[in-house]
């Protein structure tokens, strides 16, 4: 079978290596497709991750104050069946006369406390509505997400078909060109 270049026509022993060329190309082709796809998919994930995690963890709630320990009542039974000594053992940690600390008051007549809470109210309910919005933004991307994935396995799975068709293609054309060799002898 060995033609004229000029018509498009070669020798039986290049074909084989045509085919080879071109599924070699085809696989590569297939395989750049795939690479790009699942790098564009897992990019996606990863910025979905991060949006979980950057988000603020809640902070728990801080103590008031330390309880202070109670303070003991010296009974007069006690006292003299203990002594001066044991008392002042027991009485250690705890003050002598107590400490005067004022207590702050501050003044709301009911306009501004309710001003106050309903500024919190309001305050409160943009934060949660905020986090809706971040929720139902994550969730779409998710299906997104999980829409390509579907996608890119069904591409996949074609791509997977059309090499299997490739190379049966391939095993048939080689089953010509040894037909053709035996018709030659």
């Amino acid at each position: 079978m060995s033609g004229n270049k000029d018509k498009g026509t070669t020798d039986d022993s290049s074909i084989p290596m045509d085919l080879k060329l071109w599924k070699e190309a085809l696989v590569g082709e297939m395989k750049w497709v795939m690479r790009e796809e699942l790098e564009h998919l897992h990019e996606r994930l990863d910025q979905v991750e991060n949006a979980c995690t950057e988000q603020p963890q809640p902070v728990p709630q801080a103590r008031g104050r330390e309880r202070v320990p109670v303070r003991r009542e010296v009974n007069d039974y006690y006292e003299d069946e203990y002594g001066e000594e044991e008392e002042s053992v027991l009485d250690r940690g705890f003050p002598s006369k107590p400490v005067h600390r004022p207590k702050v008051h501050i003044k709301m007549d009911n306009d501004d406390s309710m001003k106050f809470f309903e500024s919190y109210r309001l305050k409160k309910k943009k934060e949660i509505q905020k986090l809706k919005r971040e929720n139902l933004e994550l969730t779409s991307k998710i299906t997104h997400l999980r829409e390509e994935m579907r996608r890119a396995r069904e591409m996949e799975e074609r791509l997977k078909k059309e090499l299997i068709m490739v190379k049966k293609s391939e095993e048939s054309v080689k089953k010509e060109l040894v037909v053709k060799k035996e018709l030659r002898l």
